[in-house]
């Protein structure tokens, strides 16, 4: 069964919603993993039980996958099937999302030796928007990761680092996923003995 058939099946049997509702819930595989990465991002605290982390991701996608529905369900009824959401987005990817956690953050990202900078831009190569700097990999992931969770981080740190000139690397374009912003962002990281 797809997840979508899943999806509407705990809709229809743990609630009789009508097929009008039902409808309005449009997700997919993909939507589903980016929004646990992305909640799990925007939850990290180190001190955290990674047990809450992954709780807090599965209710907070559930909620994502109903919120069209909201409006057109009591209260009663929405928190039901966000309880069964969650329970199904645990059960189905619990594993998946602790191993996500465990290997998102990791100890050469806390390395002070290169400055990240971030840069929201108007135009391919510049204009307005504004750039913020990161004394390790790991604040940056921190702060804006998660405006792009579809995004394999790793592989992009991995091409930062490999680069030997100091020039941006265009990471989102207009229009790409996630990217509702409608400007570019790029990543540039500078060696602190070069600065």
């Amino acid at each position: 069964m797809s997840l979508k058939d899943t999806i509407r099946k705990i809709l229809r049997e743990e609630v009789e919603l009508p097929i009008s509702v039902r409808r309005r819930i449009k997700i997919s595989e993909e939507d589903i993993l980016n929004y646990l990465r992305k909640f799990s991002i925007r939850v990290f605290e180190p001190d955290k039980k990674i047990e809450k982390r992954i709780e807090s991701s599965c209710r907070n996608t559930a909620y994502e996958i109903l919120d069209s529905t909201h409006t057109l369900i009591d209260n009663d009824t929405f928190s039901k099937l966000e309880d069964e959401l969650t329970n199904y987005l645990k059960d189905k990817y619990g594993e998946q999302l602790k191993d996500f956690i465990h290997n998102f953050f990791n100890e050469s990202g806390d390395s002070t030796e290169n400055v990240y900078v971030f840069w929201k831009h108007a135009d391919r190569n510049g204009g307005n928007g504004f750039s913020e700097s990161f004394d390790t990999w790991n604040e940056l992931l921190k702060k804006y990761a998660d405006w792009f969770p579809s995004l394999d981080w790793a592989d992009i740190k991995d091409t930062l680092d490999s680069m030997v000139d100091r020039k941006p690397l265009l990471i989102v374009e207009p229009g790409d996923k996630f990217n509702t912003m409608g400007y570019y962002f790029s990543l540039l990281k500078i060696n602190r003995d070069t600065r």
